[in-house]
């Protein structure tokens, strides 16, 4: 399974001491500004959340540091590259792996051998900073799989693995690209590949994932305390925004969450999800006007994830809207020019306002890039159908 984000209502939320080359991990997270503490400052009734930090999240046993260690010092590998001896045993290590839909800290997923992406890409991190070598982390953004729960509607996301090959120490080189492995634990022919993530977006995205779980099971105590965490490494990421402006409405501080989404919309790189989730609260609260004038702001949205900008513009086609949706078709194709689904889009869009001339262009742009017969052949029949309608 993948990360989550969460949606609220009818909207989204999304829901992942070595040598001198490897990552630290230890708490030196970014500032939050005084604004953004006064909005998400709330006393909870019990202090029993404790939530551990990054550095306790990488933790293994003695004894799974022995086991791994065994396995990359033993003189028969000693002739491989230290990134390439990681890869192996992760290789080995996820064979047996039960790929569930649980965020689990890097002892327990080494020790049940279970998890989702997130899981992985922990444990990757704890090895490699074990090993001594240094990694980066992608988000990859997937043809959405929708999931609801109550009034809260989960959308899925993924994250992967750059390995680093080790640095070499020679002050006569410079080392203009490093070798490096990609590690993509759900690797699929529809995955696109998002923005690179900081150490701090990354683990925000764990919290996350913890704080979506809580939503779904109304643990919302729980869920804000992980969004405090996901905060505190992410600031400014806007999926943190939202997922607590999420929190704050299931706990019944509406006007809270409303302040909250008006500082995100402000002062980050609003998401989708978050506009979106901003407009529908609004709508929810009979600010009909302002929630029309908010989701005007999505085609000014710098979101990287082609799969939300071509739902919305599913949805902006059935509100007829097309101006707006073939602004939202354009970001998308921007992102991912392959992308037989958002030509279909636009076809739909052409078609219902009687440009049959560009439905047909577009719908052979897409039957040239649909990569599976059935949807070939699906795009082809319609196409002969616009030719009988001219």
């Amino acid at each position: 399974m993948q990360l989550r984000s969460v949606l609220l209502g009818l909207g989204c939320l999304l829901v992942v001491g070595c040598q001198s080359t490897a990552k630290q991990v230890d708490n030196q997270a970014p500032l939050v500004n005084n604004e953004l503490t006064q909005l998400i400052a709330l006393e909870l009734q019990s202090n029993e959340y404790t939530l551990q930090s990054p550095s306790q999240i990488l933790a293994l046993t003695n004894n799974q540091k022995q086991q791994f260690l065994d396995f990359f010092n033993a003189p028969v590998r000693a002739n491989i590259a230290k990134h390439r001896r990681l890869y192996r045993y992760i290789d080995n290590l996820y064979v047996d792996f039960d790929y569930l839909g649980e965020t689990l800290n890097a002892e327990t997923a080494f020790r049940e051998k279970k998890g989702n992406c997130m899981s992985l890409a922990i444990l990757t991190s704890a090895l490699a900073q074990l090993a001594g070598l240094e990694v980066d982390y992608q988000r990859v953004n997937v043809a959405p799989i929708y999931q609801r729960f109550n009034n809260v509607m989960t959308l899925s996301t993924h994250v992967r693995t750059h390995l680093y090959a080790e640095a070499e120490d020679n002050p006569n080189e410079i080392t203009v690209i490093r070798s490096r492995l990609i590690i993509d634990y759900y690797p699929q022919r529809s995955n696109i590949k998002g923005d690179m993530l900081t150490d701090g977006e990354f683990f925000a995205m764990y919290y996350r994932n913890l704080a979506s779980d809580a939503i779904i099971l109304g643990q919302f105590e729980f869920a804000y305390a992980a969004m405090r965490m996901a905060i505190e490494q992410a600031p400014d990421d806007p999926e943190n925004i939202n997922t607590m402006a999420v929190v704050l409405r299931n706990m019944g501080l509406t006007d809270r969450a409303l302040a909250l989404y008006s500082y995100g919309i402000e002062q980050t790189e609003a998401s989708l999800n978050l506009i979106g989730n901003y407009a529908q609260l609004l709508s929810d609260n009979g600010e009909l006007e302002k929630s029309e004038m908010i989701k005007k702001q999505m085609r000014y949205s710098n979101d990287d994830n082609p799969y939300q900008w071509l739902d919305n513009a599913h949805r902006a086609i059935r509100e007829n809207k097309h101006f707006l949706a073939r602004t939202m078709l354009e970001k998308t194709l921007e992102r991912a020019p392959y992308m037989h689904e958002a030509y279909f889009a636009l076809a739909q869009s052409y078609y219902l306002t009687q440009d049959i001339e560009q439905a047909d262009k577009a719908l052979r742009k897409a039957s040239e890039l649909a990569y599976l017969p059935d949807t070939e052949r699906l795009y082809e029949a319609k196409r002969r159908v616009l030719a009988l309608v001219e």
